[in-house]
């Protein structure tokens, strides 16, 4: 992954600046799991990212749950849903682990992502 990118995201995860959210990268009320707080940091750098709002949650790319390959190629992160070791950043996510000691893991993993 990007180092650069990784020391924004780390950031935005501590910053309190984004309420945690399950199962969708965005959601309607303005929760996001923490790839969406990706998308969303790509977004605000720039990155050509078609964001919709359906009917559920907002689409990055017709994507609402996985990163899109414009995310994905911008961060350097190589699979869609932040592959590290044995398990993955959406389920870390979506089973309770708080977007701080998300934070630490990728830290902890730059290089693997």
């Amino acid at each position: 992954m990007n180092r650069e990118v990784a020391e924004k995201w780390i950031a935005a995860l501590r910053s309190g600046e984004y309420t945690q959210g399950t199962e969708c990268l965005r959601s309607l009320n303005d929760t996001f799991c923490c790839l969406g707080v990706l998308c969303d940091l790509a977004v605000k750098s720039g990155v050509p990212v078609r964001v919709k709002m359906s009917s559920d949650n907002y689409q990055y790319e017709g994507h609402g749950e996985l990163l899109p390959l414009s995310v994905m190629k911008w961060s350097g992160v190589k699979t869609n849903v932040g592959d590290i070791n044995d398990s993955d950043l959406t389920s870390k996510n979506d089973s309770g682990m708080t977007f701080s000691e998300i934070a630490d893991l990728i830290e902890q993993n730059v290089e693997a992502l």
